[in-house]
């Protein structure tokens, strides 16, 4: 299966303050309707985007550090790939659920980073 590196989150504990750091500091646009009280998404080059989420709302049902990361990868049958990954025994933090961004699940490595597998909604 192919995955395209769609998104990374960066888990922390000041939201505003990293969010006015990436937006007037950094210089990247912020993505309004990708965006929440808990979340901040921000466009890079090509398809790529920036999540800034705050630590206390990671998931898995336990706070993140702040420092800490998920990766996105993007495919285009998350089902598929929850029920691949489910039989290799991967440890799957939520199930595929619609979400306004598109369908979604969650899941960890071995080493404990997140990774969050998921088809962007067509507008």
């Amino acid at each position: 299966m192919n995955y395209t590196l769609g998104i990374t989150i960066l888990f922390v504990r000041d939201l505003a303050a990293e969010r006015q750091f990436y937006a007037e500091t950094i210089g990247l646009p912020l993505i309004g309707d990708g965006s929440s009280d808990n979340f901040a998404l921000f466009a890079m080059a090509g398809e790529a985007q920036l999540g800034l989420q705050s630590a206390a709302t990671a998931p898995g049902g336990k706070p993140t550090p702040p420092g800490g990361s998920q990766l996105g990868l993007i495919a285009d049958d998350v089902d598929a790939v929850y029920r691949d990954w489910q039989a290799k025994g991967v440890e799957l933090l939520s199930t595929p659920q619609d979400f306004p961004f598109g369908r979604a699940f969650d899941a960890r490595d071995p080493e404990g980073h997140l990774l969050n597998v998921y088809k962007p909604r067509q507008v």
